[in-house]
């Protein structure tokens, strides 16, 4: 929890930047991996076309793959809105300036995007990887009886839910690694790795925590057939994208033992007077 605590501490201070911040990305990571969609699909299995692997794909995804080219455009937007809030906390948590200056988002956000660029493609192959695990083994036990497969289909979604949140605990300093210390994305992502191990379920806990309540939401969709998946999808995303970084640049500094200048305290008393 102490992670957790400390990348909340932070956040609250900045909540309407950072949200402002992540709308894009919001909207972009929802057409790219829509967690609303799955427990909606789980929710009304009994209604679901389990045919092919592709008629499953085509349920639990918002982006229809005839627009994929909107994707690569969704990529772009993500990167240099990252790149803006990765720039913003970072600076501030060096310098102990939080400024919203052109040229400083210029400058940052060239210093950033190749190695944000690096981390997206990262984890949208985390996404892809787990939904393809997942439609795979839905396809398979469709094969079997109405009430077994929708079990194994439950208990394996959670395990693969539990993967994917160890997969982006592991990491969580890569891309702060690859921006502070100069090293390669291997050695970096090595580095990350080995820093991550140590702190492990503290910082796995502070990653699923926050999207808990949105879960439970997403549910409650599925079973009441609200139909606001995409909403609660962009909610999530809006809230976990400027947190999962303000975590990250947390976990950072306090793994290294870095001093962090955003919480230097200012005595009101100490002032310098000219003579």
């Amino acid at each position: 929890m102490y992670y957790l605590k400390k990348a909340f501490a932070y956040a609250n201070t900045k909540f309407l930047w950072l949200i402002l911040l992540s709308a894009l990305p919001a909207i972009g990571l929802t057409c790219w991996f829509s967690p609303s969609r799955i427990i909606w699909f789980i929710c009304n299995y009994s209604q679901a076309d389990t045919s092919s692997f592709l008629a499953i794909y085509r349920q639990l995804v918002w982006m229809d793959y005839k627009y994929s080219w909107l994707m690569i455009i969704a990529f772009a937007v993500v990167a240099v809105c990252v790149s803006m809030i990765v720039g913003l906390v970072d600076n501030h948590m060096r310098t102990g300036q939080f400024s919203f200056g052109a040229e400083l988002f210029k400058s940052r956000i060239n210093y950033n995007i190749i190695s944000v660029f690096k981390f997206l493609i990262a984890c949208f192959c985390v996404f892809e990887l787990y939904l393809v695990f997942a439609i795979t083994l839905i396809y398979l036990f469709s094969k079997l009886s109405y009430g077994v497969a929708l079990a194994f289909i439950i208990i394996c979604v959670l395990v693969l839910c539990a993967a994917m949140a160890s997969s982006f605990a592991l990491l969580l300093v890569w891309l702060p690694n690859m921006l502070h210390t100069g090293l390669s994305s291997s050695s970096a992502m090595e580095l990350g790795v080995r820093q991550i191990a140590k702190k492990f379920v503290d910082v796995a806990v502070a990653i699923v925590l926050p999207a808990v309540p949105m879960f439970i939401l997403m549910v409650v969709n599925g079973l009441v057939i609200l139909k606001i998946g995409f909403l609660l999808d962009c909610i999530l995303y809006l809230i976990m994208v400027g947190y999962f970084i303000v975590l990250s640049e947390t976990v950072f500094f306090e793994i290294n033992g870095i001093e962090r200048a955003d919480l230097e305290k200012v005595d009101i008393w100490k002032k310098s007077f000219k003579e």
